[in-house]
């Protein structure tokens, strides 16, 4: 495996989208998409909040550090204002995805706000938390609203390593948020993890899931820290000479892994593991997983429709990303100016090739046939020289040693990615 790391860990997409952002041929008409919304039987809804009380060094997201609630009312105020420019109030909404930056920021009322400027309130919720910032009113909103879905931020329970990353989180705070979750609101509660970070050590990593089986969420989502300081600047205050890189980094995924499933949880797609209780598994099992921007779920409506900076709408033919500026969000609704500053009108190549990929991502096998047609059979014999696949009489098959190659496999498929070898995170 040690020889297989080391071939296969190049810069590739996570292909959370397909194209990739840096791909999009900006050719979407604006009109369509609009209309297409408004015909849509039901829509999904990811609603970005910005606002983050304090800057964690290892974070990619679209933030902005405050602890001014004046600043985070104005903003909801504009995104009721966006929720009004698509007429979708009267719409069945499948699911609503509060997304970060710290969605709790949001104020008890400025979250009833969002909720009820819906009139059709039979859509699930999920809510992204930071455990640090959130208070029992709040936890007793999420009941009143009936959340489905809680993702914690923990990243990791040691304290050097907090520390290292500027996020002190002690484990009896999250535990003592997370008791109240439990006797409070009947949801899945996902924890979200990060290998590779600074100071973290097989020891380290050893800890956090034992203090991650002590609480037992019901997922878990365990990411690769992707260091790019040259695009995140906040990746500058990380000491680089405490980072593990190659396959000692990978070597902290293999023992979490490992551990994972001594406790209980499968492995579902890539850096995912759940219980055998949950819709998630129930969903892999039977080949109904799906993918979005936000994870892995069970439901997917055929429409996501983006809120707030930064947030990315989808369908089956269009991408568009909003302004990443909240200045330039705010004067553009003022004005009744597009929001949009990046589309993609997809190709019918695209449509195969995108669902081509999730299907892989979430089901880890893929049609002989479709694969052949579609690219290059070298690079396939190769992946099975290498027993990362092998075939059947109709499918290619994610191999177990495989799994920690799914990002290499899905390249294969994409036809842009040599134009764009820069600007994503190693394998």
């Amino acid at each position: 495996m040690s020889d297989l790391y080391k071939k296969y860990d190049v810069n590739v997409p996570r292909y959370t989208s397909y194209p990739t952002i840096v791909d999009w041929n900006n050719c979407a008409n604006e009109q369509k998409w609009m209309n297409h919304v408004k015909d849509s039987e039901q829509l999904d809804l990811y609603i970005h909040i910005p606002f983050c009380n304090k800057l964690c060094w290892y974070c990619a997201c679209n933030r902005e550090v405050t602890k001014d609630q004046k600043k985070i009312d104005k903003y909801t105020s504009y995104l009721l204002k966006e929720i009004d420019q698509y007429s979708i109030k009267d719409h069945k909404i499948g699911n609503i995805h509060f997304g970060g930056g710290t969605p709790n920021a949001l104020s008890v009322q400025n979250f009833h706000n969002i909720l009820n400027s819906f009139n059709k309130k039979d859509f699930s919720i999920s809510v992204e938390i930071d455990p640090r910032v959130i208070s029992e009113q709040k936890i007793e909103a999420y009941s009143l609203y009936n959340v489905k879905h809680l993702s914690f931020g923990i990243q990791d329970f040691d304290i050097d390593v907090q520390n290292a990353i500027n996020r002190y989180q002690p484990f009896e705070l999250v535990q003592n948020i997370y008791n109240q979750v439990r006797e409070k609101i009947d949801c899945d509660i996902n924890f979200d993890l990060v290998y590779g970070l600074p100071k973290q050590n097989l020891e380290s990593i050893q800890y956090t899931l034992d203090k991650v089986q002590e609480l037992s969420p019901d997922t878990i989502a365990l990411y690769s820290y992707a260091h790019m300081p040259k695009i995140f600047s906040a990746q500058k205050l990380i000491n680089e000479q405490e980072l593990l890189v190659g396959k000692d980094k990978r070597h902290l995924y293999d023992m979490a892994k490992k551990r994972l499933l001594e406790i209980g949880y499968v492995e579902i797609g890539l850096d995912h593991f759940v219980k055998k209780e949950t819709k998630l598994y129930e969903a892999f099992k039977t080949n109904q997983l799906k993918r979005s921007f936000m994870g892995y779920t069970h439901l997917k409506s055929d429409t996501l429709v983006g809120i707030g900076v930064s947030s990315i709408s989808e369908s089956k033919n269009f991408y568009f990303q909003n302004t990443k500026d909240i200045d330039s969000y705010y004067k553009r609704l003022n004005n009744h100016e597009s929001l949009f500053v990046k589309n993609h009108e997809m190709s019918e190549d695209d449509i195969t090739r995108k669902f081509f990929i999730n299907d892989l991502m979430c089901n880890l096998s893929v049609k002989q046939n479709r694969a052949l047609a579609l690219d290059d059979n070298k690079k396939i014999d190769e992946f099975i020289s290498d027993k990362i696949l092998e075939n059947d009489e109709d499918n290619f098959i994610v191999k177990e040693s495989g799994k920690p190659f799914l990002r290499n496999i899905a390249s294969v498929f994409d036809r842009y990615r040599a134009n764009t070898p820069e600007g994503f995170s190693r394998i």
